[in-house]
C-alpha cells in the first residue's frame, strides 16, 4: 500500500520510544504509527498481510488501522516506535497515480537529483509512505532520526513537541525519498 501525505503542516508527535518485546500486540490505534525494527525480527499483520519484519524495516500503520504484532520463533524484538497525527487527511494513493504525479513533477534532471540525494524534499510538501520499507543493514541515519524525536520529546514542554515534529518530518522526507527514487526506477 502506498500513501500520500502532506507535510505543509508538520506532523504532531504523541510518543516516541524503544521497547524490546516478543509478546503478542493486538490493537486498533489512532494515531499513524511509524516502527523501525531495531534488532531480532517479528511479524505484522493488518489488512490481512502478513509482514515480516526484520532489522532495518520499517513499517508505517495508519491512524486507526487495526494491526497484530507477533514474535516470530518466540524471539525477542526491538522496536522504536514514534506515534503521530497529521493536519490534513492521509490519502491512499496507487501506485501508478504517484508515478504519474512524480513523471510530471520531476523532469529527468531532478529525476538524477533525487536518485544522489538522501534528503531531497519535494517542493510541494508532498511525501509518498510504502506500508513497509526495508532498509537494509544501514539504519544509523534514521535510527538517529528516531533518537534525536525520542529525545526531543524529553525536553522542556515549550520547544519539544515542535523539535520532535521537525526530527519527523526530516524522517518522513526521508523515507519518502526511499519510495519515489524506487517509483521512478520502475
Amino acid at each position: 500500500m502506498l500513501y500520500k501525505l502532506d507535510l505543509l503542516t508538520i506532523p504532531i508527535i504523541k510518543a516516541a520510544y524503544t521497547v524490546i518485546r516478543k509478546t503478542v500486540w493486538d490493537i486498533t490505534d489512532s494515531q499513524n504509527i511509524l516502527i523501525l525494527i531495531k534488532k531480532g525480527s517479528c511479524k505484522i499483520t493488518m489488512y490481512g498481510n502478513e509482514h515480516i519484519l526484520n532489522e532495518g524495516d520499517i513499517i508505517f500503520i495508519p491512524g486507526g488501522e487495526h494491526y497484530r504484532r507477533e514474535p516470530i520463533n518466540d524471539e525477542m524484538c526491538t522496536l522504536c516506535y514514534i506515534h503521530f497525527v497529521l493536519q490534513n487527511p492521509l490519502i491512499e494513493c496507487e501506485v501508478d497515480e504517484a508515478k504519474g504525479a512524480l513523471n510530471v513533477t520531476y523532469d529527468t534532471e531532478i529525476k538524477n537529483v533525487i536518485a544522489n540525494r538522501d534528503d531531497f524534499a519535494p517542493s510541494d510538501f508532498t511525501v509518498y509512505i510504502q506500508t513497509k520499507i526495508s532498509l537494509g543493514q544501514d539504519i544509523s541515519r534514521e535510527l538517529e532520526i528516531f533518537n534525536e524525536a525520542q529525545n526531543s520529546l524529553r525536553k522542556d514542554a515549550l520547544s519539544r513537541s515542535i523539535t520532535a515534529s521537525l526530527h519527523l518530518s526530516r524522517l518522513l522526507t526521508r523515507l519518502s525519498n526511499i519510495c519515489i527514487k524506487q517509483l521512478l526506477s520502475g
